[in-house]
C-alpha cells in the first residue's frame, strides 16, 4: 500500500505528458527482459505493430538470454541484445551507458513491457511518448498505461496495450520463425507415435523456480507407461539441463535422450511429436508457439497468466491459493502443487 501511494505522488510530476497518440511513427522500440517465453509472448504485439506500420523501424531491446525468441522474425527490424546482469546488478554506469546509446536513435514511441518502474523510468530517457504498464503505481511516468493485475493471459495483456492505443488487434498467436524439421523427419520417420518430455528448465535471468518442474520420478513413470504403449519416447533440454536428462533416461530403456541438441532442432522435434509434455518453462511456450500438440503442467504459478491458449493445461491447484504474486514473489508452501497432478492425469489426454 505505501508503494503504491509513492509511485501514485511521483505522478504529480510527470501531470503534464502527452496524451496524444503519435500518427505513422517511423521508429518504434519494444522493450522486454525475462526468459524466452515472456518474449514469445510478445511476438503478436510485434506482428500487429509491423501491419499497422509497414514502413517503420521496429526494434527489440532484449536480454542475451531471450534474444533467441527473435531469431528471424520478420516483423522486427533490429534486435538490440544486452548482458541482463547490467540490469540485475544495478550497474548504473553501463546502465546510463546503454541508455545513452539507444537514446541517439530516436524513437517515436516506446512500448515498456516490463512491468517495474525502473524499465519505465529507463524508457522516460530514451522516447519522448512511452506506453506501459501501470502495476499499482509503477507506471508514474508513461504517458499511457494499461492497469496490470495479474489476473489474465500475459500475451493478452500485450495486446491491451495496443487496443489502448487504437491499433487494430489482427494476428494473436505466437511467433517462431525457426526449427529444423528436416533433422526432425529424419529422425521420426519410421516412428508412428511419439512423445517428447521436458523434464528440465523453469530457470530464467534473476529467477530460479525449480518448484514448478513436475516431479523426475512422474516424468520416468510417464515414460515407462508410454513405451509400453508403443510410444517413443524423447527427452529434450538445453545443456544445462543434461543431468535431469540423462537421470530421467537412465530409468527408460529403449529412450531417446536427445538433452543439448540445439534449439533449432528440439523445436523440429517438438512440431513432429505427437505429444509434448512438460512445465511451465521457456520450452512450454517453445512448443506452444511451434503448434506442437503440448500437455502443460502448472504448480506454484498461475495457469491463467502463464498457459498458452492452444495448450491442454493440467494443475490441481486450488484457485484460492495464491502462491506467485503479482511482483513475482514467491510462497515456498506452494512447492507441493506441481507434484499433485499425477501421471495418470497426463494419461488421460494421451490417446
Amino acid at each position: 500500500m505505501l508503494k503504491s501511494l509513492f509511485f501514485n505522488s511521483l505522478k504529480l510530476f510527470f501531470i503534464f505528458k502527452k496524451t496524444a497518440i503519435p500518427k505513422n511513427p517511423k521508429k518504434i522500440l519494444v522493450i522486454r527482459m525475462g526468459g524466452i517465453g515472456d518474449v514469445l509472448m510478445s511476438t503478436p504485439l510485434v506482428r500487429n505493430l509491423r501491419l499497422a506500420y509497414p514502413n517503420a523501424q521496429i526494434d527489440y531491446l532484449v536480454g542475451d538470454w531471450a534474444k533467441i525468441a527473435l531469431k528471424g522474425n520478420r516483423d522486427v527490424s533490429r534486435v538490440i541484445a544486452y548482458d541482463e546482469k547490467v540490469i540485475l546488478g544495478k550497474k548504473f554506469f553501463k546502465i546510463a551507458k546503454l541508455t545513452g546509446k539507444i537514446r541517439k536513435e530516436h524513437y517515436d514511441i516506446c512500448f515498456i513491457l516490463d512491468k517495474h518502474w525502473f524499465f519505465n523510468l529507463l524508457a522516460f530517457f530514451i522516447a519522448p511518448f512511452r506506453v506501459g504498464f501501470d502495476r499499482f503505481g509503477e507506471g508514474f511516468c508513461n504517458n499511457i498505461n494499461m492497469k496490470y493485475t495479474g489476473k489474465k493471459y500475459e500475451l493478452e495483456y500485450y495486446l491491451d496495450l495496443l487496443r489502448k492505443m487504437k491499433i487494430l488487434v489482427k494476428h494473436e498467436k505466437m511467433v517462431i520463425e525457426w526449427g529444423d524439421e528436416i533433422y526432425a523427419r529424419k529422425l521420426l520417420k519410421n516412428w508412428r507415435k511419439t512423445a517428447t518430455l521436458i523434464p528440465g528448465a523453469a530457470v530464467n535471468p534473476g529467477q530460479k523456480l525449480l518448484a514448478k518442474r513436475w516431479p523426475k520420478d512422474s516424468y520416468i513413470e510417464l515414460g515407462k507407461r508410454l513405451l509400453s504403449r508403443g510410444y517413443k519416447v524423447i527427452i529434450i533440454g538445453a545443456d544445462t539441463d543434461r543431468k535431469i536428462c540423462d537421470e530421467v533416461e537412465s530409468k527408460l530403456e529403449g529412450a531417446f535422450n536427445l538433452a543439448g541438441i540445439s534449439i533449432e532442432m528440439q523445436v523440429g522435434v517438438m512440431k513432429k511429436s505427437s505429444y509434448v509434455i512438460t512445465h511451465d518453462s521457456g520450452p512450454m511456450h517453445i512448443a506452444a508457439a511451434a503448434g506442437a500438440r503440448l500437455i502443460a503442467i502448472f504448480g506454484p504459478t498461475d495457469a491463467e497468466r502463464f498457459a498458452p491458449k492452444n495448450a491442454i493445461v493440467l494443475t490441481k491447484k486450488p484457485k484460492n491459493v495464491r502462491c506467485y504474486d503479482v511482483y513475482g514473489h514467491y510462497d515456498k508452501r506452494c512447492d507441493m502443487w506441481t507434484s499433485k497432478v499425477t501421471v495418470d492425469d497426463v494419461l488421460r489426454h494421451i490417446k
